[in-house]
């Protein structure tokens, strides 16, 4: 009786441990207390089927929602300190480097009504290059507890064209009495505000299927960002790279890009607007990576930012 009690206790003790390893297997990393998270707080199994469904159906949509996204600060500011812990001193391989943005669809949208979405992913150096250009690797695994994945506002997503329907996205509008400053420095992250208009017009006046897939955005432009404390956010625009007012029809060379902005609280109608200044030019100008935008900012109105061009295959 004995052996037959002590033989059913040790098989019990077996098939907890078994039990407990499957759900801890099947639920975290190997290492306890780790999420797979986007930075915008989405499980990465549901990103990347999002990311998947915008990559197998983006082809087909010709006229894309026209929308822009806008990240608060206390949002920016939480992914920029994760990403700095996650980096924790360390350079090249293996360091954390910046984010990715990707298009992405909403899941629940069908074929004939979809809905533009972005994933914001963390990458690091992985010491590989294609070409002359360096890749930078997704990754998901995140500390739980941190306090970015414990928000209520991830930020918003704005549907319309103007600032009638999205208040403060002032790169709908033209500025006709903008002209270029040349007291603001290029950098290989700014465009002139002329520009980006431009670019921002192009997408939603020449309706086509998106001609992109994702692109990265360096640390050291996130922390500059994150350091103004001017800022209420930052801004996210789909824009074409065609930054001519004839308009081409997107091809290898012209493809569909990110612009961002900052953005502050306006005193009167406490919307959160773009807010244009030849200091962000200055402070970004030593930040320069392989981003694909080049001029000068606008007087009262200074440079946006591009992020590197990204293909299909970038987070290999």
């Amino acid at each position: 009786m004995k052996k037959n009690s002590f033989l059913f206790f040790t098989l019990l003790i077996i098939t907890l441990v078994t039990l407990s390893f499957t759900l801890i297997s099947k639920n975290t990393h190997p290492n306890l207390g780790l999420v797979q998270k986007s930075l915008n707080n989405i499980d990465s199994s549901t990103a990347q089927a999002m990311i998947a469904k915008f990559n197998s159906l983006h082809s087909a949509d010709k006229t894309p929602q026209v929308c822009s996204y806008w990240i608060p600060k206390a949002t920016l500011h939480n992914i920029v300190s994760i990403l700095n812990k996650e980096k924790q001193g360390k350079t090249g391989i293996g360091a954390t480097d910046g984010i990715r943005i990707y298009f992405a669809y909403d899941l629940a949208a069908n074929s004939g009504n979809l809905i533009n979405r972005i994933i914001l992913v963390a990458t690091h150096d992985n010491g590989v290059f294609s070409g002359s250009t360096r890749k930078h690797k997704d990754y998901y695994y995140h500390n739980a507890s941190d306090p970015l994945f414990s928000m209520s506002n991830y930020g918003s997503t704005f549907i319309g064209n103007s600032t009638n329907s999205v208040p403060g996205a002032l790169l709908f509008e033209v500025c006709s009495n903008c002209v270029d400053n040349p007291n603001c420095p290029p950098s290989s992250h700014s465009i002139s505000r002329a520009s980006a208009e431009t670019m921002v017009h192009n997408f939603y006046q020449h309706p086509h299927p998106i001609q992109n897939y994702s692109e990265w955005f360096d640390l050291n432009l996130l922390n500059y960002l994150d350091n103004d404390l001017t800022s209420s956010g930052i801004r996210i625009y789909i824009a074409s790279s065609n930054t001519s007012s004839s308009w081409l029809i997107p091809s290898s060379t012209i493809s569909d890009r990110f612009i961002l902005t900052e953005t502050s609280i306006d005193p009167i109608t406490k919307a959160n607007t773009d807010n244009f200044s030849c200091s962000t030019t200055t402070a970004i100008t030593s930040l320069a990576t392989t981003a694909g935008g080049t001029g000068n900012g606008s007087s009262g109105t200074p440079p946006q930012d591009e992020g590197e061009l990204c293909p299909q295959n970038c987070p290999n």
